[in-house]
């Protein structure tokens, strides 16, 4: 039959590889969300620069209409 001694220090035990299964699953978990945001973060960088692109080729696009616009109206009015 096994002393109170021995159970305790089972449990003990158990209860310390319990925490040690905890700790590790912490870990993977703080791994995983730290990728993710490492991820999502680089994504959004992409994305930054994607739409800073576009604006800069809207902003050409909308100067050149302007300056057609512009010759166009001073060439009717020499027309005129």
């Amino acid at each position: 039959m096994a002393s109170s001694e021995d159970k305790s220090t089972s449990a003990t035990m158990t209860t310390d590889d319990f925490a040690g299964y905890i700790d590790g699953v912490i870990e993977k978990l703080q791994s995983k969300v730290e990728t993710v945001n490492n991820e999502i973060n680089d994504k959004l960088e992409d994305m930054s620069k994607r739409i800073d692109g576009l604006e800069r080729s809207l902003n050409d696009a909308l100067s050149r209409i302007e300056q057609n616009e512009s010759k166009d109206n001073n060439s009717n009015a020499s027309d005129a």
